[in-house]
């Protein structure tokens, strides 16, 4: 028999997330970072903080995890729009820190070694890179959606692999 969970269900003892709102977080630039002050805090300043998506691919800007220097979790926002104040400094945090080139066109594809190599195009022009055992490297997202990361950490997206023209679709087939 399952037990249906709800979002007033008790977990205590078992997860433990502080949401952060305009009441209780002080959000700041600081010279190329992002500072968090917590008002009423035994440590109010935080100092430099990192953000981080809890769901990369389906909420851009909403249950986002801020971390401290040590990657140990602060709280958590629900939707960057509750800090209008901040609200593009928090986006713009998120998107360069989420940078990801969105490939119109596989324009050619080789195997060698256990590595791939990759010529594209993509919404910011032509773009090469080279991924380590391929099949681990490209993941599905959900139908035609896969999101690709290079030897390098960089990531690209294919929003639909359908709507490929054919010649890039048959590149990219075999993987999926």
């Amino acid at each position: 028999m399952s037990k249906k969970i709800n979002e007033t269900a008790n977990y205590d003892g078992v997860i433990n997330i502080k949401y952060l709102t305009p009441e209780n977080a002080v959000f700041t630039r600081v010279n190329e970072f992002i500072t968090l002050t917590l008002p009423g805090d035994e440590k109010p300043e935080r100092g430099k903080v990192s953000l981080r998506r809890s769901f990369p691919y389906e909420f851009m800007y909403e249950y986002i995890s801020v971390l401290d220097g040590d990657e140990r979790e602060l709280g958590m926002i629900r939707d960057v729009k509750q800090f209008p104040q901040v609200e593009e400094l928090l986006k713009a945090e998120l998107d360069r820190r989420y940078y990801t080139l969105k490939i119109n066109k596989i324009l050619h594809f080789k195997e060698r070694y256990g590595f791939s190599y990759w010529k594209t195009e993509t919404d910011r022009g032509p773009a090469d890179f080279t991924l380590k055992d391929t099949y681990r490297s490209i993941y599905k997202i959900g139908a035609g959606h896969i999101a690709i990361t290079d030897v390098d950490g960089n990531r690209y997206e294919i929003d639909d692999v359908y709507a490929l023209d054919k010649a890039s679709f048959k590149k990219i087939d075999i993987f999926l």
